[in-house]
């Protein structure tokens, strides 16, 4: 009971009847059962949830130790402990003993599902994660490319499954100023969700999204290097004087004249109306969306078009988050910083802000 309560955030309630079953496991099997160690962790999940992650802690270390002291070395719960404690670790900023925790994870589940291995791909693409956090995404790499195969080979080239494992590898490609492959895999993953949940499914939003930021990201870095060529070789790249990429720059990413905006704009649109219509038009999900697509229209210097659409974000970010969310503080800077880009005075600025709160 305390489990279900759980899994439907009734916290308070479940928390004393897991700990009440958690003493009765323990004075029916000892102390150093692995039943006890399954009801460990439930509370321990519950304590994380949260947000006390110190006790947390203490629980998923002891859980662990009963099931390494009672199960076989290389027993798949082993593993589950191990990685459970990882992540635990990784968002409390111990990132050296998550890793050490995950790779012993994954030693084990290497050895016990090598005729299964999905869950060696969960495992690989969980520490690469770690890496690419920690600034090492090209040891990174290797890893995911692995887990892509593993997913790949278990369940078939257009499952969801391939569709996040192509969307991860492509974000490490970004970082790893790699815009060309990964486009070409954000587009593969979108075509595999938009076959498997519609065009119009919130999933393929987010994949909408995610590729226009990158065609954004190629722009920019078009436009470097032709700002580039153009400071040093004006005289002899007269294209730099008209384009935006420059004739020289075709190595950098293997195709020339990438003018991206208006496709990553139509793309946030579509994202747009697709959220629009799943969650309704005040929804957080639509402000971040609107939020975006403003923001390309400034970069594109029409601040007259991007106005009210950010002005909107902002409202419904106020009303359904409230004034201090974080995303609403960030929706507000770039609102401020707009309508300076637009002319306004700071007085005329605090005055739209205070109106705009005293409507939410």
């Amino acid at each position: 009971v305390g489990r279900l309560l759980s899994e439907k955030a009734l916290y308070a309630e479940a928390e004393p009847l897991m700990r009440r079953a958690l003493a009765i496991n323990e004075a029916h099997f000892g102390a150093e059962a692995p039943t006890v160690a399954i009801s460990i962790d439930h509370l321990a999940w519950l304590l994380k949830t949260t947000n006390r992650q110190t006790g947390a802690s203490r629980l998923m270390r002891r859980a662990l130790a009963i099931d390494k002291a009672s199960l076989p070395a290389n027993d798949p719960q082993v593993a589950t402990d191990l990685n459970t404690l990882a992540l635990l670790l990784k968002d409390t900023n111990s990132p050296e003993e998550a890793e050490k925790r995950m790779r012993q994870a994954l030693q084990i589940d290497e050895s016990h599902f090598a005729d299964d291995p999905p869950k060696v791909a969960t495992d690989l693409n969980t520490l690469a994660l770690l890496l690419k956090d920690t600034q090492r995404p090209a040891e990174a790499e290797p890893l995911m490319r692995r887990a892509l195969e593993i997913d790949e080979a278990h369940f078939g080239a257009n499952h969801p499954k391939v569709a996040t494992d192509l969307n991860s590898l492509a974000w490490l490609l970004k970082d790893l100023k790699r815009p060309v492959e990964a486009e070409d895999f954000m587009r593969r993953a979108l075509a595999i969700d938009e076959a498997l949940f519609g065009a119009n499914h919130p999933k393929v939003a987010i994949d909408l999204n995610s590729l226009a930021l990158l065609l954004k990201d190629i722009q920019r870095l078009a436009e470097a290097k032709a700002e580039r060529c153009y400071c040093r070789k004006y005289s002899s790249c007269p294209g730099c004087r008209n384009y935006s990429w420059c004739p020289d720059g075709k190595d950098a990413f293997g195709q020339a004249a990438l003018i991206r905006l208006p496709e990553a704009e139509a793309l946030m649109r579509r994202a747009l109306e697709i959220d629009e219509a799943h969650f309704g038009a005040n929804h957080p999900t639509v402000a971040t969306d609107l939020n975006s697509v403003a923001l390309l229209l400034k970069d594109t210097q029409r601040p007259a078009e991007a106005e009210p659409l950010i002005r909107r974000a902002l409202a419904i970010c106020i009303e359904s988050l409230g004034f201090d969310h974080p995303t609403s503080h960030a929706v507000r800077s770039n609102f401020i910083t707009l309508l300076k880009q637009l002319g306004r005075t700071e007085d005329e600025i605090n005055a739209e802000l205070a109106s705009m709160l005293s409507r939410a």
